[in-house]
């Protein structure tokens, strides 16, 4: 009745504070971000994990919004 996890630990910190940081800038600038930081925004539209990058409430819901609109623009969103 168990689900076995695994976890590595991270061996090299600047790969996800590099992601973090092109997700943040194409949250907060009005223009379509590359195709892989777009692809990941879609993702995360799609999951809901606003929570995952610390935002909740109105912040959540505005991020919502503008993944959806990277989603639809980057052609990730099936419309």
């Amino acid at each position: 009745g168990f689900i076995h996890v695994h976890r590595y630990p991270t061996t090299d910190a600047s790969v996800e504070a590099d992601i973090r940081r092109r997700l943040a800038e194409a949250l907060a600038d009005g223009q379509l971000p590359d195709e892989r930081t777009a692809a990941l925004a879609t993702l995360v539209a799609v999951l809901r994990m606003e929570p995952a990058l610390g935002l909740t409430g109105d912040a959540a819901r505005d991020a919502h919004t503008r993944l959806e609109e990277i989603a639809g623009g980057a052609g990730f969103s099936g419309t």
